[in-house]
């Protein structure tokens, strides 16, 4: 059902969204044209839907994993992985949008390089996954950490957030 349901979901998504992004192309027209503030407003509207339907297509795609799970097809594909560019591309061209919006700044401590055993696709889906909810739960003015390093043979990727603390009960079953 999952797996049905979200194929069927995502074909107007995407009728949907190729519709919305040749609109906010049409309203930006050409650079050296001057915008109006009506303009402007339209575009920034267009801006937070078009978000809105990466978020939906986000979360068909996250039941499609389940669904995956479910019937055994989930894959993982590790390889050597210089994890440094994946997390800063994440967050200049995903993740500092989206805080903007919200009011907060994103802090973002990774070395050049690090290498690391991992699916750079899923590596990219939780830092993503992460990220999000930092900005989603941080007050406006507030700062989102991202930190990446090193560490007895494997790497830490921490993020920290000015949000509400998740409630003890809760801890232990966060990464079930």
């Amino acid at each position: 059902f999952l797996s049905i349901a979200s194929h069927e979901l995502k074909t107007p998504l995407t009728s949907i969204y190729g519709i919305l992004q040749l609109q906010e192309r049409i309203l930006r027209g050409k650079k050296d044209e001057p915008q109006s503030p009506e303009q402007e407003k339209q575009r920034s509207y267009l801006k937070i839907v078009i978000r809105q339907v990466e978020r939906l297509n986000e979360l068909i795609d996250g039941l499609l994993d389940v669904s995956r799970i479910q019937n055994g097809r989930f894959m993982v594909e590790p390889s050597d992985t210089d994890v440094s560019p994946i997390l800063q591309e994440t967050v200049t061209s995903r993740l500092n949008v989206i805080a903007q919006e919200a009011g907060v700044r994103i802090h973002l401590d990774t070395p050049d390089q690090l290498v690391a055993w991992v699916d750079p696709v899923r590596f990219e889906e939780v830092i993503t996954n992460l990220g999000m909810n930092a900005i989603r739960f941080s007050p406006e003015g507030g700062v989102v950490w991202i930190k990446l390093r090193s560490a007895d043979g494997g790497i830490i990727l921490s993020v920290r957030d000015q949000g509400p603390s998740l409630p003890e009960a809760d801890r232990a079953r966060i990464f079930q």
